[in-house]
């Protein structure tokens, strides 16, 4: 799904470089989150650049980035651009910001991230 030589300029800790890293970090995610959900909220697109906001929610139920399950649930939300022209190497940028999760309805005021 991803281009060989895509430059990811805002790698996860521990990603390793091109679609292999991304791949690695998919695969990571759908580990420790199985139920992993990403909604989008915006899309926008023009012929060499798209962007996308979304919200990524799921329930944290084994070992993502060295922290064992804890089987709470996060909500976050995120943005992803990615652009492409004829003759550079693709690129992809994005950011994620947790937000209360859902245990707050309980009186805790906890957050949570993927």
């Amino acid at each position: 799904m991803f281009a060989d030589d895509v430059v990811d300029n805002d790698p996860a800790p521990d990603q390793g470089p091109g679609s292999d890293g991304l791949k690695q970090f998919f695969t990571a995610l759908r580990t420790g989150f199985p139920d992993v959900k990403v909604e989008p909220s915006t899309l926008v697109a023009d012929d060499d650049n798209v962007a996308i906001a979304y919200t990524i929610s799921g329930t944290h139920q084994s070992e993502f980035n060295g922290v064992a399950p804890t089987g709470k649930s996060i909500s976050a939300r995120g943005v992803q651009t990615a652009s492409s022209s004829a003759g550079a190497a693709p690129t992809s940028s994005g950011s994620c910001s947790s937000s209360k999760r859902s245990s707050r309805r309980q009186g805790r005021e906890t957050r949570g991230g993927a």
